[in-house]
């Protein structure tokens, strides 16, 4: 036990998932289920996707966090503990467009585990790459879970960096070089993605859009913990606001950027001056949100 802070999934997988199943030649949720534990549920509400190299306690704890506000009612299906891990899927191209697909839609939530937030290894693998796809192809919810490491880490990026940061995540996202341990998974998952005319660049698009659905949130709440910390009035406080018009304005949605940047350019006006440079950067994105309307 004491070694579990420092095991990565697949380790926890073979030696606490695997192990305890070995007699019965089963999933480690079909063991609880058998003897009626007070932790299996019969229908899972949201589909974890993650990677095997992550430290299984972070990825606990992104969890937890994700579904702090609902943790009574959130019931994952995570593959370590819910494939049998003792027998060999042989699956085709058309199980994974059918079967698969059909079992995410039925879930009806992807919750994607993301680290590190500026290089996800989650987006370099082509099993999560093909869950999110399911995800949006079923127009069910994506969601992205970050453990508190990794929001810390965003939050000082994204201060330090602003949009810098974020552009240069969605630099690194490119469907079409994730990749399996066995090339073969790979061709038959980048095969069933493309089947239906899907397109690898559609599908980039898509995994931007979510992403920056995302962005908006955790900038959002970026904003509010520096409106407590520092003060409405604050420089710190006025940059992250920009940053976060600048991110709305960049999704078109020119309304709410208008707004926030308004709000800006009147308390930097007040506090630095009409002359100063910020104050000036700000009166710059007014008039480029004009323009893109």
């Amino acid at each position: 036990t004491c070694a579990l802070p420092i095991l990565s999934t697949d380790e926890v997988l073979q030696k606490f998932t695997k192990t305890p199943t070995a007699n019965d030649k089963c999933s480690y949720c079909h063991k609880l289920q058998k003897e009626n534990h007070w932790a299996y549920r019969a229908k899972a509400n949201a589909f974890v996707s993650h990677a095997f190299t992550y430290k299984f306690l972070d990825a606990v704890a992104a969890l937890e966090d994700h579904f702090k506000d609902e943790r009574d009612e959130a019931v994952v299906w995570w593959d370590l503990f819910s494939i049998n891990q003792h027998i060999d899927n042989d699956w085709s191209i058309d199980w994974l467009k059918t079967t698969f697909k059909s079992a995410i839609q039925d879930i009806g939530k992807v919750v994607m585990v993301m680290s590190p937030w500026n290089r996800p290894v989650t987006f370099e693998r082509a099993w999560c790459v093909f869950e999110v796809y399911c995800a949006i192809d079923t127009d069910e919810d994506f969601q992205i879970a970050l453990c508190q490491k990794d929001r810390d880490q965003f939050m000082k990026d994204f201060q330090k960096q602003g949009e810098t940061a974020i552009n240069s995540m969605l630099a690194e996202v490119r469907a079409e070089k994730s990749k399996c341990r066995d090339d073969t998974e790979r061709v038959k998952l980048h095969d069933a993605i493309q089947e239906n005319g899907m397109t690898f660049d559609r599908l980039n698009g898509l995994l931007f859009s979510r992403y920056r659905d995302w962005v908006v949130q955790a900038v959002s709440e970026v904003l509010s913990q520096t409106m407590d910390r520092l003060g409405e009035d604050h420089c710190d406080t006025l940059l992250v606001m920009e940053s976060l018009a600048v991110i709305h304005s960049q999704q078109g949605d020119y309304a709410k950027a208008d707004s926030l940047l308004e709000a800006c350019f009147k308390t930097s006006t007040a506090v630095l001056g009409e002359d100063h440079p910020n104050t000036l950067g700000i009166m710059n994105n007014l008039a480029s949100n004009y323009n893109r309307q």
